[in-house]
């Protein structure tokens, strides 16, 4: 029984090459199996998929996170500028007193 390449697995669902991807797991799957390599199969197509979801997850978390602080840094220097605006209203108040 030969092993799947995970790498390869993942590049290909990447670059959204889904026929490739359902070709290279039919290959995998058409293997004869015998019924004691059938669970073992199995559990490493169920191992691939949660390393790729895995994968994507941490992906979209990370560009989450990164918008997230973009956004906090945004909200900073609005802050800033009210802050400033505020300022220079409070003054002009005191001037024109």
């Amino acid at each position: 029984m030969s092993n799947i390449n995970v790498e390869q697995l993942e590049k290909l669902l990447a670059e959204g090459k889904q026929e490739e991807v359902k070709n290279l797991l039919q290959d995998y799957l058409s293997q004869d199996l015998s019924e004691a390599d059938k669970g073992s199969t199995y559990l490493n197509l169920a191992s691939i998929y949660m390393q790729v979801v895995n994968k994507f997850n941490k992906r979209y978390l990370d560009s989450l996170n990164n918008a997230i602080e973009a956004i906090k840094d945004i909200n900073r220097e609005g802050q800033v500028i009210d802050d400033k605006a505020a300022l220079s209203i409070a003054r002009a108040k005191i001037k024109a007193s």
